[in-house]
């Protein structure tokens, strides 16, 4: 029997295996189905969208990286991991990167990134370690690690993920790097 995640990843394949071959802003939720031999109505049970399973996609491989951030791994292992899934799903995120406006791959992902240090800095530190300065810090580097890993992506992703862990760690604002442990 499957289970909501089984078919969440059955769509979530097809449309990865989908965006090797055309752009992701003309497929459509008929061709997802249809690559996966399921039904519109299975699709929508679970989507809202074509953008939302985009967004899925990303979260269910990132989520479980970040989730051992700073109880089995460095914030820079953590970094290192999600440059590998980009690189592995290269053609996936490359065209999700190329969609622009409402729904956009890019708002997501500075959304998730933006509420990520929130949700880690409030579940370790307490809400009250959200000082004004440390919001900004976060927005501001929310906003850079985003521009600098899709600017990575569409730029052919030739520099190596290490490299570009290493970028984002030298560049994240010292007073949100103590909450993070980076030295």
């Amino acid at each position: 029997m499957l289970t909501i995640i089984n078919v969440k990843e059955t769509l979530a394949d097809a449309l990865i295996r989908l965006s090797a071959a055309k752009p992701i802003s003309r497929i459509t939720v008929q061709d997802i189905v249809d690559e996966c031999n399921t039904s519109r109505r299975t699709f929508y049970n679970h989507f809202h969208d074509k953008y939302e399973l985009i967004n899925w996609i990303y979260e269910s491989k990132t989520n479980k990286i970040l989730d051992h951030l700073n109880r089995t791994k460095s914030f820079e292992e953590c970094l290192i991991e999600i440059y590998t899934v980009f690189l592995t799903y290269k053609n996936f995120f490359l065209n999700a990167s190329a969609i622009a406006g409402q729904n956009s791959f890019a708002d997501f992902f500075y959304t998730h990134t933006k509420e990520y240090f929130i949700s880690y800095i409030t579940d370790h530190y307490g809400r009250e370690a959200l000082t004004e300065e440390l919001l900004y810090s976060i927005e501001f580097n929310a906003s850079g690690q985003v521009f600098l890993c899709l600017k990575w992506i569409r730029d052919g992703m030739t520099v190596p993920v290490e490299t570009m862990a290493r970028y984002n760690i030298e560049n994240v604002p010292s007073s949100l790097k103590k909450f993070l442990d980076i030295h």
